[in-house]
């Protein structure tokens, strides 16, 4: 699917067939999110660390991807997509050589539905919540925070090494993975929400000083680097062998649904608001969900 999408974009750059490929590359994602964490952790003795791996070889692409396709757009604007045709297509054969699992066994459900129950259950909700504000975190860095950076003068190279600070210490905070879950499931949320939070609300005052927003950046980073490999673990270690697929996919439905709502409610907020204060005011948002869930994963380690 990620091969056909980039097809669809090689064929035409009208909006249609813009829309479908975007269309095509989300269903795309969404397996890849599920799929490759739900392999990793049924492959691995401790989840965390086989969420770790996953993260870190998804951050290390992450960072190579836009630079390689920059290089290759000077050279033609179909070669970055050729080259996405070849790699998605390729891709294909070492996906077929994977462990096969069978599937999960179907695990009987209340009438009011088994997805109710589950993200209300200790660690669960917690790990949700996790995935949250990482979803938030990456929303926001792609849309409103080189907005704000531009507002506030910076120049074009200099957002854009900001923003390549950020997904760069990403790869830290999943790296520290292992660490902040033996921390426990509350630390985990505390650690991991505090400084995805706070990084990204001390961009919108500080946004014209380049620094201090380096700085900012970078501890938001590492913390959604925390939630985004710690999050899923912990749904994973919480529930059934047979129902980690389902926390998994729940886990990344809340993401999908952060990553879909964030820039909406941006948007009515900076009809409000500058756009800094807007990113404050989102940063501080993302610590909520740790003050929520604080009592309810008091046992819970």
């Amino acid at each position: 699917m990620i091969a056909i999408s980039c097809a669809l974009l090689a064929i035409s750059p009208a909006v249609v067939f813009f829309v479908a490929s975007q269309l095509v590359q989300g269903i795309a994602r969404a397996f890849f999110w599920t799929s490759s964490q739900t392999h990793a952790v049924r492959t691995s003795a401790a989840p965390v660390s086989g969420l770790r791996d996953v993260n870190l070889a998804a951050g290390i692409g992450a960072l190579l991807g836009p630079t390689v396709a920059g290089y290759l757009w000077e050279a033609s604007v179909q070669l970055p997509l050729m080259m996405g045709i070849v790699a998605g297509s390729v891709a294909v054969v070492p996906a077929a050589l994977l462990i096969r699992f069978p599937p999960f066994a179907a695990r009987p459900s209340s009438p009011t539905g088994r997805d109710v129950r589950l993200w209300r259950r200790p660690g669960v909700n917690a790990a949700c919540w996790m995935n949250t504000g990482a979803g938030v975190w990456k929303s926001l860095l792609d849309s409103y925070v080189p907005l704000a950076l531009s507002l506030a003068g910076q120049p074009a190279a200099v957002i854009g090494i900001l923003l390549s600070i950020a997904n760069a210490t990403v790869l830290v905070g999943s790296t520290a993975s292992g660490w902040v879950r033996r921390r426990g499931v509350r630390a985990s949320l505390v650690i991991g929400m505090i400084a995805t939070g706070l990084g990204l609300a001390a961009v919108g005052p500080f946004a014209g000083l380049t620094a201090p927003v380096a700085i900012a950046l970078a501890i938001s980073g590492i913390g959604a680097g925390v939630l985004q490999t710690v999050g899923p673990a912990i749904a994973a270690e919480k529930v059934h062998p047979e129902e980690r697929g389902d926390a998994l996919a729940l886990t990344g439905t809340f993401r999908a649904t952060a990553l879909f709502l964030s820039p909406l409610g941006m948007a009515g907020l900076v009809t409000l608001v500058p756009v800094t204060a807007a990113l404050l005011a989102a940063g501080l948002l993302i610590i909520t969900p740790a003050a929520t869930t604080w009592r309810s994963n008091k046992d819970v380690d």
